[in-house]
């Protein structure tokens, strides 16, 4: 029987994954008394159904069958089959295979962990046993921990979950996932204070982490505290990335897929790291398999933009956006590729495309702005960030540059400083006036209303955190600006 490759859990085990039942009729699990692998694994491999796989998956699987047969008590025989069998979809055949190879190697600890993974992802409360089987072979490994810890919470084991964040932060206290869970136990009791607590001390960890932000939301939503509830939903979708811990297993086990699904997951992760190269050969693998995929034609044109092959890009950028004319993210990567042609005509077209096709988007708002600044024309990138204000949800990026641009541009009438002033003191609450690049916003427009001493005060704190941050082109600008305060002048740009 062929099962489809289910959609893949992201490597990142900070975000919490909802289980998912999946049925697996009439398919029995060998019994853990056996010498060996179950005799019912050589039938089942045998017999796996692999028509209609790609051709690389197909191939893979077929030269590991082979091997584990020829190998029946070979445990890294059968863990390769069953990491591969998981990671391309056979969720059944995987778990047998993997109960199988935890009977010939019962002290190695990845085949249980592995195990208790896909049973957690799948649904199944068995996984707690698979999880307290992995403890008993490695009590140190923190992503274990983590994950035991959130298949504890999600059947409502709170005492057991709260004891395994507690031992985690008693190792290691800068664990904003442990705060984040440990606020999601307490949150579960009704304990209000108590998650609020905990997730405040995760921020203190890591102000930038979304999900504590998220979380905080509901938290102040139900304390009745309607104001710091708002503030945490914009500090959630300003700060995107969730709580979440490298996990070396997980990442060798995700290796191992050869479909084109896999390969564009690894594609993008090399594009979040920063390595466009190793990205782009994973994206032309997956293309090879997949070569009309707008998602992945789109996603090869960002490695390219990457690599500063500009031409390229804007090809893939354009084949993508001719599958999905009223798709956002191609046409605005398009205009950023046009961008860095020097194509600034044809930036702004695409940008404005995105914008009235998706009004309510802050980024096509903000693109459309930066790209019309770039063209020149200040007054009509005031006029687009204004409206992207009024017409989506507020955003920061857009707030931050249009204060900007209303309190340094020339000519005057271009200049509303007290506007300028109400946008840049938002911008610094929201991100707990500790962003030096804000910072400078909002000197910038005390000191065009006049208020130069304030202007000073606060260009020497977005100076003081640029240099903690070791940003020192920012630290010789504020600085040149710093001059201008003190003699009792604004900054014009």
């Amino acid at each position: 029987m062929s099962l489809h490759a289910r959609g893949r859990r992201s490597v990142n085990i900070g975000i919490v994954v909802l289980a998912i039942a999946i049925a697996y009729a009439g398919l029995g699990y060998p019994g853990l008394d056996t010498p060996g692998p179950d005799p019912r694994l050589a039938a089942i491999v045998t017999d796996l159904e692999l028509a209609g796989t790609e051709p690389r998956v197909e191939t893979k699987l077929r030269a590991l069958i082979a091997r584990a047969l020829d190998a029946p008590e070979s445990p890294e025989a059968w863990g390769a089959l069953g990491m591969n069998l998981d990671v391309h979809g056979f969720d059944s055949e995987a778990v047998q295979v993997y109960r199988g190879t935890i009977e010939l190697a019962p002290d190695e600890f990845r085949w249980p962990y592995y195990l208790a993974i896909h049973l957690h992802e799948g649904g199944y409360p068995e996984a707690l046993r698979w999880f307290e089987r992995g403890r008993e072979l490695r009590r140190d490994y923190v992503p274990l921990l983590i994950r035991h810890g959130q298949a504890l919470l999600d059947i409502g084991e709170l005492d057991g979950a709260d004891s395994t964040f507690t031992v985690l932060l008693e190792a290691d206290s800068s664990l904003a996932v442990a705060y984040l869970m440990l606020g999601r136990s307490f949150l579960a009791r009704d304990d209000l204070e108590g998650a609020r607590d905990w997730l405040l001390g995760g921020l203190k960890v890591d102000p930038q982490d979304g999900a504590i932000h998220a979380m905080l939301v509901e938290v102040y939503r139900q304390l009745g505290e309607a104001r710091d509830s708002e503030l945490s939903r914009i500090r959630a979708r300003l700060y995107s990335q969730p709580s979440g811990i490298d996990d070396p297993l997980y990442s060798e086990l995700m290796l191992e897929t050869v479909s084109s699904r896999g390969f564009l997951m690894r594609g993008q992760a090399y594009l979040k790291s920063g390595q466009p190269g190793l990205a782009l050969r994973e994206f032309d693998a997956a293309l090879e398999a997949r070569p009309s995929d707008p998602f992945v034609l789109d996603k090869r044109g960002q490695a390219l933009q990457g690599l500063k092959r500009f031409e390229e890009a804007v090809e893939h950028h354009r084949a993508a956006v001719g599958l999905l004319p009223t798709s956002l993210v191609p046409r605005l990567n398009l205009a950023s590729a046009h961008l860095w042609q020097r194509e600034v005509a044809e930036a702004v077209a695409h940008a404005d495309t995105a914008r009235q096709l998706h009004p309510t988007s802050a980024q096509a708002h903000l693109s459309l702005g930066m790209y019309t600044m770039v063209a020149g024309d200040r007054s009509a990138a005031i006029d687009i960030f204004r409206r992207g204000l009024d017409d989506a949800d507020f955003d920061t990026r857009i707030a931050t540059r249009l204060a900007w641009l209303l309190a340094t541009s020339v000519p005057d009438e271009l200049r509303n400083g007290e506007e300028a002033l109400q946008l840049a003191m938002a911008v610094c609450e929201i991100d707990g006036y500790g962003v030096p690049e804000t910072l400078d916003v909002l000197a910038a427009a005390y000191a065009e209303v006049g208020r130069f001493g304030e202007a000073v005060t606060i260009a020497s704190e977005a100076r003081r955190l640029a240099w903690v941050d070791r940003k020192s082109n920012l630290v010789r600008t504020i600085e040149r600006r710093l001059g201008l305060y003190a003699a009792g002048r604004p900054h014009r740009e």
